[in-house]
């Protein structure tokens, strides 16, 4: 206000500044429950499963009233394949915005380590043709390929792989089962507001793939269970709050992903920086038992840790 009064044509008042919030950190709190990658992706809705001989981007599917997916990450799946010893993927096109390569539920690609890796098989600024020799675990019939693409934001582009085709072994893969793994709130959460509360069409869009005719509640994520599996996987942890107040989430030990508080979505967070805090205001939580929900790409923590300050650099 300063800089601007000192420059503006016509002196105003300034007005005072709101009363900062109180922050709160609450006590860390162990994960309790995980969903495998298996698990999500079985409990995706048939109505974001789609068909194809081709590669399709995220926007090109058949799904949301045919208006394709806007956000999220795009799942292209091959089973029945055999995969013998030095086996190699390659993807003659491009990639947008990130891969990663899964065979049997198994992340096949590196975590994320160094800026180097961007310009490596997996990511936006990969070659045409990049390639990833798979492992020795990987070797064996009847196998399934799954290749789970993160959009990171539009420009003017499309999302998923883009261009070109996968093959293996110089072999062209087709007949895709095509999975958009958008990740709505009341998906992730598994409660539905009421249906005399929906009536905005940001609430419509998000609730009503999973209301029923009459305004119940279709089945959403179930089945968590002890944390046994690698990342990718969901991560659920359960806070008790006596009075909401706003709050940090710490995510500094853990590696990519998003975070959902009580099923809305907060943000992405990622560990190469520069932020390591993710902020939680007040309203979003409620007095008692409060959900959240990790979904983590690379590496998963055993706790969640909160913090009254945030972690900027």
């Amino acid at each position: 206000m300063e800089l601007v009064s000192r420059y503006a044509p016509i002196k105003f008042q300034s007005p005072d500044l709101p009363a900062q919030s109180i922050k709160e950190a609450y006590p860390t709190t162990p994960i309790s429950g995980q969903l495998t990658f298996k698990q999500i992706i079985d409990q995706v809705p048939s109505a974001d499963r789609v068909t194809s001989t081709d590669l399709k981007v995220m926007e090109r599917l058949d799904i949301n009233n045919q208006s394709g997916q806007s956000y999220g990450f795009i799942l292209y799946r091959k089973s029945g394949l055999t995969i013998s010893s030095g086996t190699v993927l390659r993807i003659s096109g491009k990639i947008r915005d990130y891969a990663i390569v899964l065979v049997d539920g198994v992340r096949k690609t590196p975590v994320f380590q160094s800026q180097e890796q961007q310009k490596t098989f997996g990511y936006f600024d990969a070659p045409s043709d990049a390639q990833l020799t798979l492992d020795d675990a990987s070797v064996g019939e009847n196998r399934t390929l799954d290749i789970l693409v993160e959009n990171w934001g539009h420009r003017d582009d499309t999302k998923g792989i883009t261009t070109g085709s996968v093959l293996l072994d110089d072999v062209a893969l087709q007949d895709w089962e095509i999975v958009a793994l958008q990740l709505k709130g009341a998906w992730v959460h598994g409660q539905v507001l009421q249906s005399a509360v929906l009536c905005t069409a940001i609430l419509l869009d998000m609730y009503w793939p999973y209301l029923d005719i009459k305004g119940n509640k279709k089945p959403t994520v179930t089945g968590w269970k002890d944390v046994t599996a690698e990342a990718p996987a969901m991560y659920r942890a359960t806070i008790e709050v006596s009075t909401p107040h706003d709050t940090f989430l710490d995510m500094s030990s853990w590696g990519k992903g998003n975070v959902f508080v009580n099923g809305f979505n907060i943000g992405r967070y990622f560990n190469a920086g520069p932020t390591k805090t993710m902020y939680i205001p007040a309203p979003l939580l409620t007095s008692g038992s409060n959900e959240i929900v990790v979904f983590e790409l690379f590496a998963a923590a055993s706790a969640l840790r909160f913090s009254d300050v945030p972690i900027l650099g």
